[in-house]
C-alpha cells in the first residue's frame, strides 16, 4: 500500500498532490480492507458449514435430456446427483420425529422429478445445479446451506474419461425467497 501511495504521489503523470493522494489512498485502502473482511467472512461462513450437521445424498441416478448436443437432448442419459445439506438437526435428535429434520425420500423426489421435467429447458448441468438449489431452499425452509454435485458419468462424444461433474456450494442467504 506504501508503494501505491508513493506512486500516487510522486509519478508526474499523476501528480496529486499530498491531501488528494493522501484522499485515494485511504480511499482505496478502505476498500481493500473491506474486501478483505469480506472474503474472511465468507471463509468463515464455508468453514462453518463445512463442519456442520449435514445429510449426505450420494449418487442419486436420474434419467434427464441435459446436455448441449442434439444427441444428448434427444436420447438422454443418466446423471448421478449427490446433495449435502446443511441444518441443524439438534431438534430432530430431541424430538426423534421426522417432521424435525429433513426427508430425504421427499428430497430425491423433487430432485428426480426436477431433473426429468427439464427435457427442453436447461442445457448445462450448471444451470441445473442452480436450480436445485433454488429449488431446496424454496421448499425446505429447515435447510441453511448446500452442496450440489452433478455428474454426467458416460460423456457423450468424449471417451478419454469417466464422467464429468460441477459442484456448487450454496448458503440461503444467496438467495432472496
Amino acid at each position: 500500500m506504501k508503494q501505491l501511495f508513493s506512486w500516487c504521489f510522486n509519478v508526474p503523470k499523476y501528480r496529486l498532490g499530498k491531501s488528494v493522494a493522501n484522499k485515494h489512498f485511504t480511499t482505496l485502502l478502505k476498500s481493500t480492507q473491506h474486501q478483505n473482511q469480506i472474503d474472511k467472512l465468507n471463509k468463515m461462513k464455508k468453514e462453518i458449514f463445512e463442519n456442520r450437521d449435514h445429510l449426505k445424498i450420494k449418487n442419486l441416478s436420474v434419467h434427464g435430456y441435459i446436455g448441449d448436443t442434439p444427441v444428448e437432448r434427444q436420447l438422454g442419459q443418466r446423471f448421478d446427483i449427490s446433495l449435502w445439506l446443511y441444518f441443524d438437526s439438534n431438534q430432530c435428535a430431541q424430538s426423534d420425529r421426522l417432521t424435525d429434520t429433513i426427508d430425504y425420500c421427499s428430497i430425491c423426489a423433487d430432485v428426480r422429478q426436477y431433473i426429468n421435467a427439464y427435457e427442453s429447458q436447461c442445457e448445462m448441468i450448471e444451470k441445473a445445479c442452480e436450480d436445485i438449489s433454488k429449488l431446496l431452499f424454496k421448499k425446505y425452509k429447515i435447510l441453511e446451506g448446500l452442496k450440489v454435485t452433478i455428474c454426467k458419468p458416460n460423456v457423450i462424444d468424449v471417451s478419454f474419461c469417466n464422467g464429468i461433474e460441477f459442484t456448487i456450494s450454496r448458503i440461503r442467504e444467496n438467495y432472496q425467497l
